[in-house]
């Protein structure tokens, strides 16, 4: 998770990761200059240094100004400071990409939000050619749902553009 200036929405997004079914996970969390609570508000959730508990490990990385990839894990899901976790979103994830060993990236339908009454779901297509079709126009995975055999992404070369401009929410 990447975190900049995000304190009224951070304490619920790490909530619905920390209360996630699946239990053995490293959860990483990287603070980007917070100029608010932010950076207060995550380390609320530690012990001095790494907290161990309910089987996952939490750390976050504040202090360093250099790139440091990802974890050790075998799949990386992605959110942000903003988004939250159905409590089934890991397991699930897991339990696909387990099973279909021939799936890189696996992702799902998004409800859009401004807890108020605004709401909106978001569903990407699931079959091959309708994937491949979309992708002229757009995009076929939401960042919220994403969760990547590690794998086959260091395979392929691929990672994230550090160029990448990104305009917050006004």
């Amino acid at each position: 998770m990447s975190v900049h200036n995000a304190a009224p929405f951070l304490g619920e997004a790490v909530d619905s990761v920390l209360n996630q079914t699946f239990r053995d996970f490293e959860f990483i969390i990287f603070d980007d200059k917070s100029s608010d609570a932010s950076l207060e508000i995550l380390k609320s959730y530690l012990d001095p240094g790494l907290c161990w508990s309910r089987m996952f490990k939490i750390r976050i990385d504040y202090k360093s100004d250099k790139r440091h990839g990802y974890g050790q894990g075998e799949y990386v899901a992605r959110m942000d400071a903003d988004d939250l976790c159905l409590p089934h979103r890991l397991s699930s994830q897991v339990d696909f990409l387990t099973s279909h060993t021939d799936i890189s990236v696996v992702g799902s339908a998004v409800i859009f939000f401004d807890g108020a009454a605004y709401e909106f779901i978001a569903h990407q297509p699931v079959e091959h050619d309708a994937i491949k079709c979309e992708l002229l126009f757009g995009f076929t995975m939401l960042h919220p749902s994403v969760m990547i055999r590690k794998a086959d992404f260091a395979r392929h070369s691929l990672n994230y553009d550090p160029h990448y401009v990104f305009f917050p929410r006004p």
